[in-house]
């Protein structure tokens, strides 16, 4: 049976189509920004100081490293694991240049590992690779500096661990596993497409074998499993609070008052019952969902 194994060509196809997809990035000289990049790699900068902090005290004085205080200022987090991958690949420059490299790569390589379970012929792989690199937003995405393109990888690396993993070798799959958990982790909302997608593969994967296998159960299970748990650490480790989405910004409530039926609501009952937000909006609640978060008054 044809195995898809760590060797020369498919570190060769890898790194070939990581270049392709490196085109904007090389093209540009750095990667694009949102305004939210600028939170991830804070949050990145917090998280690092406070285990250097934790592990080695006298370092605490640096300069340039969070205070205390910025800790206890953190009202909100995004992904803490993406954070301190963006931060630690900032670069000499602060680019984040070594980040787009990275999602580049780990991009190309669950492509790579998909088209080799398939399997496909090296002109049908190459023909894909370009189409993929010129036809598509995968080079964008990519070089986008932030974690966006980590969907896409989680929902085909859990593909193919539900459908090929019998093509896989165990290197093979440990690796997608991994960059599968990374995925999952880097965004509140990944973490929402695995479990979905988790049992989705059971009921539709055809190597599954219905329940039976539980070997090709585990290997589909394992990115949701990992990245949730990394996240759930990290949030105790930074926050002592156990949660999927720990320190995360009330988006979906500031979404709904900014919308309308969250503000009905409240205006119908904040005069009967005592909810936080009341008491912060005593008068008039906010009309749009940035001023309902991050306004003078904001939560």
């Amino acid at each position: 049976m044809h195995r898809v194994a760590l060797n020369r060509k498919l570190s060769g196809r890898t790194l070939v189509l990581t270049l392709l997809l490196c085109w904007p990035l090389l093209l540009f000289g750095r990667p694009a920004y949102f305004a939210d990049t600028l939170g991830y790699f804070h949050g990145g900068q917090t998280a690092t100081a406070f285990l250097v902090r934790h592990f080695q005290p006298s370092t605490s004085s640096q300069t340039g490293s969070p205070t205390s205080r910025d800790e206890h200022d953190t009202r909100a987090a995004r992904s803490i694991p993406y954070s301190v991958l963006a931060f630690g690949l900032r670069g000499a420059d602060d680019a984040m240049t070594p980040l787009a490299a990275l999602q580049a790569l780990l991009t190309a390589f669950t492509v790579t590992v998909f088209l080799g379970a398939a399997p496909v012929s090296d002109r049908r792989y190459w023909a894909t690779a370009a189409v993929l690199a010129l036809a598509t937003p995968a080079p964008w995405v990519s070089s986008f500096a932030m974690p966006d393109v980590f969907a896409g990888v989680a929902i085909l690396a859990i593909a193919t661990l539900s459908f090929r993993i019998r093509q896989l070798t165990t290197t093979v799959a440990v690796m997608l596993s991994l960059i599968g958990a990374l995925s999952v982790a880097s965004h509140a909302s990944h973490i929402a497409i695995a479990i979905l997608l988790a049992p989705l593969g059971v009921w539709w994967g055809g190597t599954m074998r219905g329940l039976s296998d539980r070997k090709a159960l585990l290997w589909l299970a394992a990115p949701a499993l990992i990245g949730i748990a990394a996240v759930v650490v990290a949030g105790v480790i930074g926050f002592g609070e156990v949660s999927i989405a720990p320190k995360r910004y009330p988006l979906t409530l500031a979404r709904s008052v900014g919308d309308g039926p969250g503000r009905w609501y409240l205006e119908r009952h904040c005069a009967t019952e005592r909810f936080a937000v009341c008491e912060i909006y005593p008068d008039k609640l906010p009309t749009t969902s940035n001023d309902f978060l991050w306004g003078p008054d904001g939560v």
